[in-house]
């Protein structure tokens, strides 16, 4: 007894000792930078904060690292967009933001990042009051082919498409598309769009950013019926979506016009049966080596296309076969998968959380999660 009270003593009499103990000063300045061309592995998930909307962000995710997966974030304000450049070593960020905070003027605008440093290096301000304010989507803002030109998408509730070149930091034209939704690129200067009666329109740009040309297809999506999401994958010069009750559209963009492919489905009779549907906030990706990657919910219903599933299954695209089915270790609401040659699978689960899987196997790798607050709405493959 009287040991243990001595030991008991001597920690007493050495704790000032080791709590004045000097601790090596960090070097100041201590500011790491990331690489200026992103490796395959990583993605930026992007979240919209909606817990209370206004101040967004997104970032950017190691998801091949056991540890440490979480490499920076950019600022995204107020149901904000984002876009990669490959060219360049840039990101971008499309916002909304209030000389007040919550009120005052309001202005629109794309904030250009350095990769390396993400610190802002650009401002472009966009005309006043014409970006889309709602849930955030991967086709509401984009780059052109070439990458010279940055496409915001508009509703007033007229719609239409700012067209900004990147290089100059600059607006230079505006677009109208009444009646069509969202912007997917075609080729170095062209996109297309999906219109409301079911057709698409396909608009080509020139060396300027002005209108060049624009060509309206015949009706192809039954918006009545059987109406495509709005999230897309593309493979080479062909864009899949799919529909609501699990048919693949493909639509060709070489030529500049847009090509309507011929529909395949995604379901067997069993699957049929079993009312397998495609269902989430971001249901389709692709990866190089041309597999179609879906969410799909088993006993899905009318008006359940937005719940999420549990299962994805993958595709071969020119053999329109089905290769595996990847059962989820919790139902996803999100899902992308990365373009390098080991690709993996990244799912956004209903926990908000990252859950990484083996592309090529179904192999569950990790969960990367913890962090608080976030609620992811798009992710993006580094390109």
């Amino acid at each position: 007894m009287h040991l243990v009270k001595k030991s008991i003593a001597l920690v007493v009499m050495l704790l000032p000792v080791a709590l004045n103990a000097e601790v090596p000063a960090d070097p100041v300045p201590n500011v790491a930078s990331l690489p200026s061309s992103y490796p395959d592995t990583w993605l930026f998930v992007h979240e919209s904060n909606a817990h209370n909307g206004m101040i967004g962000q997104t970032l950017i995710v190691d998801a091949a690292s056991a540890n440490r997966h979480l490499k920076g974030s950019i600022q995204s304000s107020l149901l904000g967009n984002f876009a990669e450049a490959k060219s360049r070593s840039e990101l971008y960020a499309n916002e909304t933001v209030y000389s007040r905070g919550t009120y005052g003027e309001r202005t629109d605008l794309i904030v250009v990042y350095d990769k390396a440093t993400l610190n802002p290096i650009a401002e472009i301000v966009l005309p006043a009051e014409k970006r889309a304010l709602m849930m955030p989507r991967k086709a509401m803002f984009t780059l052109s082919g070439d990458e010279q030109f940055g496409l915001v998408y508009n509703f007033t509730p007229a719609a239409s498409v700012t067209v900004v070149d990147l290089i100059k930091r600059a607006v230079v034209g505006e677009v109208n598309i009444p009646g069509c939704t969202m912007i997917y690129p075609m080729g170095p200067r062209s996109f297309i769009t999906l219109c409301g009666n079911g057709s698409m329109a396909a608009i080509a740009l020139d060396s300027d950013g002005k209108l060049a040309s624009e060509n309206v297809s015949k009706v192809f999506n039954d918006i009545d019926k059987d109406p495509l999401f709005m999230d897309s994958a593309l493979v080479n010069d062909v864009r899949y979506f799919v529909s609501f009750r699990g048919h693949v559209q493909p639509l060709g963009l070489a030529g500049g016009a847009g090509t309507i492919l011929k529909t395949w489905s995604l379901l067997d009779a069993a699957d049929a049966k079993e009312s397998w549907r495609p269902s989430g906030a971001q249901v389709l990706s692709a990866d190089r080596a041309g597999r179609l990657y879906v969410l799909m919910r088993k006993g899905a219903r009318d008006g359940e296309h937005g719940a999420g599933g549990g299962e994805v299954w993958v595709y071969d695209v020119s053999s329109q076969t089905r290769l595996m089915r990847i059962p989820l270790r919790k139902e996803g609401r999100v899902i992308e998968a990365t373009r390098g040659q080991e690709a993996l699978l990244a799912v956004v689960n209903a926990d908000q959380e990252l859950d990484v899987y083996a592309a090529d196997s179904g192999k569950f790798i990790r969960r990367i999660g913890g962090w608080r607050d976030i609620t992811p709405f798009s992710l993006y493959a580094v390109k």
